[in-house]
């Protein structure tokens, strides 16, 4: 970790989980989310963020409509080109990555004819907008690499630690969370949200069923290297939580 880099402090809108206080180098206490970087992180090569200013956000992305003449991510893509910026201010990417996720995983989607049927309830929307928000810390460049890499990630026996989930509910938290991916409609939100962050969401597995991380990367992602990243990481990132479910 070469970068030198202040610890990060963030109101958020609400409360986050106290369950999130298991994370190393994470402190949660209310409202209030406290980073350390050099234990929150195992990788931090590049602590530089993509993000939007929330009005454009919200004046512009719900407008974005698919046309037989141009796609949604192409509008996504230009709406990228005119409105983002860098920022070194974790707090910034974590109170727009909040406030993109509210609206991605809102509770009113698990009284859905679909997620009712399994049973999902408004906590588990809750907990994926949560590990959503940390998650926007990760950071893809195009070559694939992986350069940021938290200790937030949306796959099932980590959130069970942290909100104490019991196995038979991690059903619902998938089906919410691979919606982005197999539901038109979903998908369709998903590519406005990722786009208040400057990219896409990129499915971490090797097929869309499968859940394991996901996170927002440039459009252009060398696909191939990111998906050989994740296969690298995906033993290296468990050792670092202090606690997980274990939902074998």
């Amino acid at each position: 970790m070469p970068h030198v880099v202040e610890p990060i402090r963030a109101e958020l809108p609400v409360a986050f989980h106290p369950g999130w206080n298991q994370i190393d180098g994470l402190e949660v206490d209310g409202k209030m989310v406290t980073i350390e970087p050099t234990r929150f992180f195992y990788r931090l090569e590049n602590p530089k963020w993509v993000v939007c200013d929330w009005e454009a956000v919200r004046k512009e992305l719900p407008q974005l409509r698919e046309t037989v003449t141009i796609s949604l991510e192409q509008k996504a893509l230009d709406f990228i080109r005119n409105n983002t910026r860098l920022t070194r201010d974790g707090a910034e990417v974590l109170n727009l990555a909040y406030k993109v996720n509210s609206h991605l995983f809102r509770d009113a989607i698990t009284a859905e004819r679909g997620f009712k049927i399994i049973g999902a309830r408004p906590e588990h929307a809750r907990l994926l907008r949560e590990a959503a928000t940390l998650g926007a810390l990760n950071r893809v460049e195009m070559t694939g690499r992986i350069t940021n890499v938290c200790k937030a990630w949306m796959d099932p026996s980590s959130l069970t630690a942290v909100y104490d989930l019991p196995c038979a509910e991690t059903e619902a938290v998938e089906e919410i969370s691979r919606s982005v991916f197999l539901n038109e409609k979903r998908r369709a939100e998903a590519v406005r949200a990722a786009a208040a962050l400057g990219g896409r969401l990129v499915h971490g597995g090797p097929s869309s069923t499968e859940f394991v991380a996901s996170m927002v990367a440039p459009y252009g992602v060398d696909t191939v290297e990111f998906h050989r990243e994740l296969q690298a990481l995906d033993r290296r990132w468990e050792s670092h939580l202090e606690c997980r479910g274990d939902c074998s």
